[in-house]
């Protein structure tokens, strides 16, 4: 009975820690493609903190799944883990929260992968980031069974800061497409009009 409390406690914990950590690594990921110093920190460390806290909250999720699993109260399976909507109970939410898994794993695998796939595939996966973050939040909120207190706060920051997230990113964009973004000048090709043949 103590382990079955102790798993549903450490559950519930490392998932709402690893949604808070989720929300802290868009929004410090958002901060490293602005390009721009902030607060005197340059773009490295705004990007390797984004890349320390994405790792965390990958680690956190994964311990929130483990235990899941083994909490008798949750009775998930591995293929609810995996395939989504597949649960007994809580369908759809916790068919949310199967999505946010498989595709936080995409992102972790690729993030770690970078230098093999490239930076286009890289950036292109990564994208996915934004639409990950509203489908943890609503898995947060429909199958937490015990969303109040401590947890509601952590909720309601998760999402106030996903919510100014997504605003950050909209004002970036909507500045791109005023022209306010100059682009990359063009590289220069060799001249090879003065080659002759011989």
């Amino acid at each position: 009975m103590m382990l079955d409390s102790l798993m549903w406690a450490l559950g519930r914990g490392s998932g709402l820690t690893g949604f808070a950590l989720l929300t802290l690594a868009l929004l410090l990921g958002v901060v490293a493609i602005s390009g721009r110093a902030l607060f005197g920190v340059p773009r490295f460390a705004w990007q390797s903190m984004h890349r320390d806290a994405a790792l965390v909250s990958v680690a956190l999720v994964v311990v929130h799944v483990i235990a899941l699993l083994l909490d008798p109260y949750a009775q998930l399976t591995i293929t609810d883990v995996v395939l989504p909507f597949r649960a007994e109970a809580d369908t759809f939410w916790v068919g949310l929260g199967t999505v946010a898994f498989d595709v936080l794993v995409a992102l972790a695998v690729t993030g770690l992968a970078r230098r093999r796939i490239g930076p286009r595939v890289f950036h292109s996966i990564h994208l996915a980031t934004y639409a990950l973050w509203p489908v943890a939040a609503a898995h947060a909120i429909g199958s937490g069974s015990d969303v109040n207190g401590w947890a509601a706060v952590v909720t309601v920051i998760g999402i106030g800061g996903g919510a100014w997230i997504c605003s950050l990113v909209l004002k970036a964009r909507s500045a791109a497409w005023r022209g306010g973004l100059q682009p990359l000048p063009a590289r220069r090709l060799p001249d090879t009009s003065e080659r002759t043949m011989r």
